[in-house]
């Protein structure tokens, strides 16, 4: 059989036991003592096996979950959450930039009567947007780590949208309660 002939090998298969060993040794990582393999023995060496799982006492040990199985949908619906996400974000931005307007507008059409715009209101508004970029950011990075791993991850966008939203409504709620239109109709409703 020549090179040609034979398969491709995959992740060191053909090396030998001192060749691995040498490979991790170069590499800087603690490895397995080699074990001495017979002169001339060109005997492919085959991957391990997938590591299992004790069992009760007396019942035999079972393979361990593979945790890469289940992320077909787990990718799908965290990318979904992740997007729905960020075009709230860059969709609601231009509220919170403008968020005296905003504000006027609101109490116009819920009859509240007139906003009074503070000097606090812009920074809200830009407080708000920069809080929830950063939450996005976060899970979306911390999605990311867990699919790689093939952990479970759809849950994450979905409590930072939750954070994001109560980070707001705190923020807003801030505006609200300084505005005398807001309180006088609040105390006479």
């Amino acid at each position: 059989m020549t090179a040609d002939e034979r398969p491709r090998p995959q992740y060191g298969e053909y090396a030998s036991e001192a060749e691995r060993a040498a490979a991790i040794e170069r590499s800087g990582a603690a490895g397995p003592a080699p074990r001495e393999t017979p002169a001339g023995s060109d005997a492919p060496v085959r991957p391990a096996a997938p590591k299992a799982t004790a069992g009760a006492p007396g019942q035999p040990a079972r393979p361990a979950p593979d945790r890469t199985a289940n992320t077909g949908f787990d990718r799908i619906a965290t990318i979904f959450l992740l997007m729905f996400g960020l075009v709230y974000i860059i969709g609601g931005a231009g509220s919170y930039f403008t968020l005296g307007a905003s504000m006027e507008r609101m109490f116009a059409q819920l009859g509240v009567g007139e906003y009074t715009p503070t000097t606090l209101t812009p920074i809200i508004g830009i407080v708000i947007v920069v809080s929830e970029g950063i939450i996005w950011l976060l899970a979306a990075g911390w999605s990311y780590l867990r699919i790689s791993r093939g952990r479970p991850s759809w849950w994450i966008p979905l409590v930072a949208g939750i954070l994001g939203f109560l980070v707001s409504v705190a923020l807003l709620g801030v505006l609200l309660a300084q505005d005398p239109a807001f309180l006088s109709y609040v105390s006479s409703a």
